[in-house]
C-alpha cells in the first residue's frame, strides 16, 4: 500500500460516522493506484523494447558502417589495379608503335 492509502485507511478506522463514505474513497484510491501502477508498467516495458530495439538497430549500424568501410578500400584497391592496368597498356602501346630497328 502507498503512505495514501495508509493515511486514507488510518482515518476511515478512526472516523465512525461516515465509515462507508471513506470507504468507498479508499477504493477509489486504490483501484486508481492499481491503474497507474499498469500505466507504468506497460510504459516501462515499452521503453525497455524500444531501447533494446534502439540497440539493436546500433549494432546493425556498426556492422553495416564496418562493411562500407572495408568496400571502400576494396574499391580503393580495385581502382589503384585498373591504373596499373592502364599504365601498362599504355606502354605496351607505345613499344608497338615505335618504328622497329633491325
Amino acid at each position: 500500500m502507498s503512505k495514501g492509502e495508509d493515511i486514507l485507511l488510518e482515518n476511515i478506522q478512526k472516523t465512525k460516522d461516515s465509515r462507508q463514505s471513506v470507504s468507498g474513497l479508499l477504493y477509489v484510491v486504490q483501484r486508481n493506484v492499481e491503474l497507474q501502477k499498469k500505466y507504468l508498467d506497460k510504459n516501462w516495458n515499452l521503453y525497455l523494447k524500444e531501447k533494446k530495439s534502439c540497440e539493436e538497430l546500433e549494432a546493425a549500424k556498426s556492422q553495416l558502417d564496418t562493411k562500407i568501410l572495408s568496400y571502400q578500400r576494396r574499391i580503393q584497391d580495385l581502382e589503384q589495379q585498373v591504373q596499373k592496368l592502364k599504365e601498362i597498356e599504355s606502354m605496351l602501346d607505345t613499344k608497338t608503335h615505335q618504328p622497329q630497328s633491325f
